[in-house]
């Protein structure tokens, strides 16, 4: 996140105000707008392992007195990276980010204020994609594989070059680079009786991925198939090329009434147009008749949608409020695909169309509404809320219909996945003394066409699978949430101020009703990714620094830990269950100030204990996280009071 102000984070479905795909919550990021001051905030770091050079500057002025004021601030980042391709004899996964943002705020008069913001960014990463996976499992090598030095495999085991996951052996150099332009512009007129605020806002995003598909070297196994159909020779040349662009413009006006009063109110509406064009370039695969060897998939994508929202919230009585919102929304969606193919191979010539091109358009109107209601007194709260949301339906851009498992089932489409969210939840301050908050809360999501992401075999060879979006069925999500804030002067006599945090999510999930091929397997199917249990920490001490306390000297020590533990990666009927994680991650440092600068020297280790697990499992590879990295950073700021 760069210069950012605050981010606000709303758990359940939040459809009524933040619009579509809002089920499962919000994170609502916001850009620190230009002060009527003058001031600068410089940051510099080095990552010893990643070999990262990084650098953020914002510098904020007023160039009109009351009335003009700017920021401006730039990112650069040069990493080389953790992983290492023997093959290729060079380091993976470097990463190149360049970017910067401009803003703009007027205050013309008492009554109106506008803000811009425009943004760019570059970025490269090479080549991130397979080169952070392994294969574990047993695969079939085919005719004429080899190990690294040249021996000859036997029919099946497991990829020789999997001993060490941060050292790979692919024969291409995969990537991927992003360009992304955000312009956005608010204006905000008091009326006097309400607030009218408008805001534009327009995004270009240029991405391309270039990717060693068959994620090996040459002479070695294929781990795809089509590259390695079994009883051939291996190719090891296989490469797909994934280019994208995206349109997005916004526009939203709405009035918010003064909230001086029991009563409060808004009212708003909303309109939002994409277009995308996606491409899938498959190259280098053995000629056979399969739709998705060597070819070309040409896609387009154009959503259109407006919306109508408001909300209500009265205070009953002292500390009692109620409040209610709904929105209205309609989305029409339209779709394009063409596969052309490369293949010399019967049924097909090259340049052949396959299968029959789609043009294809819906619409989906939806209603969600929302009531919560908060009772406070003192340093106490109670609440209970309820909403509905819904996410989009659509297609999906590598169509899986052409292959075997899709034949009488139309697998282009997916339909809306539907929402209700439950919440109730205690939350009191100033506990013991004033030095604890705690908070708990009972939740329950309940899914009507939960999306899934499901897979089918593309042709006869086993290890090639196509993923794709698909609705199964019935679903909810359940838990419990308690965290506690706790402030400590003076710990154990050392002086100084120890701040935790601490929390502990307990979360159940299941399909109960799994329609297509989740149906045999209902209840006993997982939500992928959601984990048993959560647990978090954050402990902060800060004191001056010993035998020094008087010269503005002070050092800090900073500990973050998260812990996930049971869950599932779900690909269909299939689970697998997910690694525990674990990752503990600390900063300590030195702070003062100097002639009116405040400065830090952070001394920073992530993953500290270097604890391995698999980040994420795809049905042929694994993903892991990055093992401990060290570094340093100085921060400084200044500028006036």
């Amino acid at each position: 996140m760069f210069d950012t102000k605050q981010i606000e984070v709303y758990r359940g479905p939040q459809s009524a105000l933040y619009g579509r795909n809002a089920v499962g919550g919000v994170l609502n990021v916001v850009n620190q707008e230009p002060k009527d001051i003058f001031e600068y905030r410089g940051m510099v770091s080095y990552d010893f392992e990643r070999e990262e050079k990084r650098f953020e500057g914002v510098v904020n002025m007023p160039v009109i007195d009351g009335v003009l004021f700017a920021r401006a601030g730039i990112i650069f980042e040069d990493e080389e990276g953790l992983y290492y391709n023997e093959f290729l004899d060079e380091k993976n996964n470097g990463e190149e980010t360049l970017g910067g943002r401009i803003a703009l705020r007027a205050t013309p008069n008492d009554w109106l204020s506008a803000t811009l913001f425009v943004d760019h960014g570059e970025s490269r990463v090479d080549p991130g994609f397979f080169n952070r996976s392994i294969t574990r499992d047993p695969i079939t090598y085919g005719a004429g594989a080899v190990d690294p030095d040249g021996n000859p495999l036997p029919a099946t085991g497991l990829d020789p070059t999997s001993g060490d996951v941060f050292v790979q052996k692919t024969r291409s150099r995969a990537y991927w680079e992003e360009e992304l332009t955000n312009v956005n512009l608010g204006i905000d007129v008091e009326l006097g009786w309400a607030t009218l605020s408008s805001t534009t806002g327009y995004r270009d995003r240029t991405f391309n991925l270039f990717s060693d598909a068959d994620g090996t070297y040459v002479g070695g196994p294929g781990l795809t198939a089509g590259c390695r159909p079994v009883g051939m020779a291996t190719t090891q040349m296989c490469e797909d090329y994934r280019p994208s662009t995206t349109h997005i413009f916004t526009q939203e006006v709405r009035l918010v009434a003064p909230g001086t009063n029991r009563f409060t109110w808004l009212v708003g509406a909303d309109y939002r147009y994409l277009d995308t064009m996606f491409d899938i370039d498959r190259r280098g695969r053995i000629d056979a008749a399969m739709t998705s060897d060597n070819s070309l998939l040409e896609t387009t994508t154009e959503i259109s949608s407006i919306g109508a929202f408001g909300n209500i919230s009265y205070e009953i009585f002292d500390g009692l409020t109620g409040a209610a919102s709904i929105r209205w929304s309609r989305e029409e969606k339209s779709f394009t695909s063409r596969r052309t193919s490369f293949d010399t191979l019967a049924p097909f010539t090259f340049g052949s169309i396959i299968g029959t091109p789609i043009d294809d358009s819906t619409v989906y109107e939806n209603i969600d509404p929302g009531l919560s209601l908060t009772y406070k007194w003192g340093d106490q709260l109670v609440y209970a809320s309820w909403a509905e949301a819904h996410r989009s339906g659509g297609y999906n851009q590598d169509d899986p219909t052409p292959y075997p498992e899709c034949f009488t089932d139309n697998c282009l489409t997916f339909e809306e996945e539907q929402a209700n969210g439950f919440e109730v939840g205690y939350k009191v301050n100033r506990l013991l003394d004033g030095t604890t908050d705690l908070a708990i809360a009972a939740f329950r999501a309940d899914y009507d066409g939960v999306l899934v992401n499901d897979q089918v075999p593309a042709g006869s060879g086993a290890g090639f699978q196509i993923q794709y979006v698909d609705n199964g069925g019935q679903a909810y999500v359940q838990g419990v949430e308690t965290e506690i804030t706790s402030r400590v002067s003076n710990p154990f006599n050392l002086g100084g101020r120890l701040t935790l945090r601490g929390g502990i999510v307990f979360t159940e999930s299941k399909i109960t009703d799994g329609v297509g091929d989740l149906a045999p397997f209902s209840n006993d199917l997982e939500l992928t990714r959601t984990p048993h249990w959560s647990y978090n920490l954050f402990a902060t001490y800060r004191r001056p620094v010993p035998f020094f306390e008087n010269s503005g000297l002070g050092l800090f020590v900073t500990t973050t830990y998260k812990s996930e533990v049971g869950g599932s990666e779900t690909f269909g009927a299939t689970q697998v269950p997910r690694d525990t994680v674990k990752d503990l991650d600390t900063q300590i440092g030195l702070e003062g100030e100097t002639r009116g600068q405040s400065w830090q020297l952070t001394a920073f280790f992530n993953n500290v204990t270097d604890v391995s697990y698999e980040r994420r499992r795809q049905p042929t590879f694994l993903h892991y996280n990055d093992p401990i990295t060290y570094g340093l950073r100085f921060t400084l700021a200044g500028g006036e009071e």
